[in-house]
């Protein structure tokens, strides 16, 4: 069982259920038993293509991690699951999510939910498969989280109730945010006698180690940047302030606050893991960031809902944190 629970990194399951509410009540102002229901499925379906992606990603890198001093403890190379095994699970897990996805686009008929779960697969593929090693791979993963995040606010999206602007404007930061980390999470396995020197697979499939030293600056840019959004989106007008929660439609600079203090809790982590050039000392960050998110997530649903929905959210964290004292959230 624990074995399973380090191949899909349970603990960080909780930020996608943050992220199916956030997404879910961003669009459904009023939901019903109905709509509860649906939103059960979302999870579901959210959870089962993130498990799916985590099991694909250490079935990928089997064979490179059984030669990593640290990685080789994973599930795969330490011989807890074989690889078959987990090639079993992913399989299962994508079947699944996509059972449940398709059956939610096709019963509410709409066709965004559609083009956003196979959005999601696709890049979740593209990202395991295909191009992990390239520079810009953090972006896909990013673009894997603002997908996932829209097939939760495709399901009851009504354009007279929130705008396309505001859907756009969240699916943004979160996808900048999200490059952001997975940048950082990139130099977790550096060389430490090297500093920021990151691994990277050439054309040839063979090793090198560019340097790098505009990198931690660029991705500790990107997640105050993907931040930065969300606290310029009512100051933008992309959600009208007939739809905003009173205490942030009267005096917007609370929201502009709310996301400046966000900014600085992650962005004095990120930039003392950067001074401290150590690359362990990353993984405890982004598992720090990661679980950010769920805060993030509670702090958007207070734009546009009662804040004490975002209380249910927030209670995310303890269960996350309490698991990511057994297994890693990374």
């Amino acid at each position: 069982m624990i074995a399973f629970l380090r191949l899909v990194r349970f603990p960080a399951v909780f930020t996608i259920l943050a992220d199916c509410a956030m997404g879910f009540l961003f669009t459904c102002r009023n939901p019903g038993e109905k709509e509860w229901i649906a939103f059960a499925l979302i999870c579901a379906a959210s959870v089962c293509l993130y498990w799916f992606g985590m099991a694909a990603n250490d079935v990928v890198d089997a064979e490179r991690d059984s030669q990593h001093p640290v990685r080789c403890f994973r599930p795969i190379p330490s011989g807890q699951i074989s690889a078959a095994r987990a090639k079993r699970i992913a399989l299962t897990l994508l079947l699944i999510g996509t059972v449940i996805g398709s059956g939610l686009a096709w019963y509410f008929s709409t066709s965004l939910t559609a083009a956003a779960l196979a959005c999601l697969i696709s890049s979740i593929i593209l990202y395991d498969y295909a191009f992990k090693a390239r520079w810009f791979a953090p972006l896909i993963m990013g673009l894997c989280r603002a997908f996932n995040i829209l097939f939760a606010m495709s399901v009851f999206y009504n354009p007279e109730t929130v705008g396309g602007s505001a859907m756009a404007w969240v699916l943004a930061a979160y996808c900048v945010y999200i490059t952001g980390v997975t940048w950082f999470s990139r130099y977790e396995n550096a060389d430490e006698e090297n500093g920021w020197e990151t691994e990277e697979e050439s054309e040839s499939d063979e090793r090198k180690a560019p340097k790098a030293p505009w990198s931690p600056v660029a991705w500790l840019s990107a997640l105050v940047i993907g931040l930065g959004v969300l606290a310029l989106m009512p100051l933008a007008d992309a959600i009208p302030s007939n739809i905003q929660y009173p205490i942030f439609a009267q005096d917007p600079i609370r929201w502009r606050m709310l996301i400046g203090v966000l900014s600085l809790m992650v962005g004095f982590r990120a930039l003392q893991t950067l001074l401290l050039n150590n690359p362990r000392a990353i993984g405890p960050i982004v598992g720090y960031c990661l679980m950010t998110l769920i805060v993030l997530d509670a702090v958007v649903v207070c734009l546009v809902q009662n804040p004490t929905v975002s209380i249910c959210i927030v209670g995310l964290l303890i269960p996350a944190i309490v698991l990511n004292r057994i297994t890693y959230i990374t």
